[in-house]
């Protein structure tokens, strides 16, 4: 008789600890839960969360009676939540990556642009101002044209100008040599009146010498009675270590 009530106790002992894990199962359960809706984590990866906790609970109970089933619980919430960690790394990792590609790839479009400004700025840039018969004076047009160059110039300081002077073939040698002179000198003039150093400044006087046009072709002349403009960047000469 004794027996048989120890039994009966010993069996309302382990149900009461069944049912206290059950109950502690189910508060691990909600708590791992909502600490997943709360890190705003995946539905998938809430179900695997709760699947292994779920899964480490019953082998648990299956194994080791009540006591396992707490322990299967508690074992199960913890591998859920490192399994949650590990998987909010991994997507903080992939973020990470995909961000540095993007930095690359911006980077390289950068550098490309660069090499291209870095292309541009190497070629010269020309342009001719025309002269009446016989005359060294700019015109209002070319005197605008002058005042942007002369703002370009100030906007890049290593820059430099080179000026040749032209006459057309009519007249002595003499005289359209100091003509274009003279022409390429009212250019000069009007850049330095407008801020540019004139060492940053070199011109020449060609006179009629490299004239091509017919004789008589006065649409030829016109062409001829000019200045041409070059803005270039010097190139940097070598350093050379003394010893």
């Amino acid at each position: 008789m004794k027996n048989a009530n120890y039994q009966a106790k010993s069996s309302n002992f382990s149900f009461s600890k069944l049912a206290t894990g059950l109950a502690l199962a189910t508060a691990l359960i909600s708590g791992s839960v909502a600490a997943d809706d709360r890190s705003n984590v995946s539905g998938k990866t809430t179900a695997k969360s709760a699947g292994i906790f779920t899964a480490a609970t019953i082998v648990g109970g299956v194994v080791a009676g009540p006591v396992g089933f707490i322990v299967g619980a508690l074992s199960g919430a913890y591998l859920g939540e490192q399994t949650v960690k590990l998987e909010l790394e991994e997507d903080k990792l992939a973020s990470t990556e995909a961000s540095l590609a993007a930095v690359r790839q911006q980077s390289q479009s950068q550098q490309q642009e660069i090499a291209t400004l870095v292309n541009n700025a190497a070629q010269p840039i020309e342009f001719l101002v025309f002269f009446p018969t016989g005359d060294d004076k700019l015109s209002h047009r070319d005197n605008q044209r002058i005042t942007s160059l002369a703002n370009y110039m100030k906007d890049n300081p290593k820059l430099k100008i080179r000026l040749d002077g032209y006459a057309d073939p009519r007249g002595t040698d003499e005289y359209n040599n100091v003509l274009s002179e003279e022409r390429a000198r009212s250019v000069v003039a009007a850049l330095t009146k407008r801020g540019i150093a004139e060492e940053r400044i070199e011109y020449h006087a060609h006179g009629s010498n490299l004239s091509s046009a017919d004789i008589g072709d006065l649409e030829a002349y016109a062409l001829e009675r000019k200045v041409r403009i070059e803005v270039f960047a010097p190139v940097s000469e070598p350093e050379f270590a003394v010893y």
